[in-house]
């Protein structure tokens, strides 16, 4: 999959790029993930770092951090975002498009990407 470009869209709450994206909830990966897994999705959340209260301990790594969307948070292995900390989240808006994992301690997202998205302007 080739990298996004993503900007935002608030008039549809979607985002244009290469090509329409589909965000995925995490809930439903978190409800069903077995039927996830192997899966490309795209999630869009606030960023949690280290300080999720996602239920569970991370599936993957000790190192890994959360994203949070309106339906529930979930575990994400790599890198965060560049510019943020997972030790001190501040809640950022953030975009991962990653691999759904049904990992033995439960789901999380394997990120190919992750990034920071720009604050909407007023």
């Amino acid at each position: 999959m080739t990298a996004l470009a993503i900007s935002c869209c608030p008039a549809s709450g979607g985002y244009a790029g290469d090509r329409a994206e589909e965000l995925t909830e995490t809930a439903s990966i978190l409800k069903d993930p077995v039927s996830f897994e192997g899966r490309e999705v795209l999630l869009k959340g606030r960023f949690k770092g280290w300080k999720a209260r996602c239920p569970g301990s991370s599936p993957a790594t000790r190192s890994d951090w959360a994203i949070e969307d309106d339906t529930a948070c979930i575990y994400v292995s790599g890198r965060a975002p560049k510019g943020l900390s997972p030790l001190r989240p501040k809640g950022e808006l953030v975009i991962v498009e990653g691999i759904a994992r049904a990992g033995k301690k439960g789901a999380y997202i394997e990120a190919k990407e992750a990034r920071r998205l720009p604050l909407a302007r007023k």
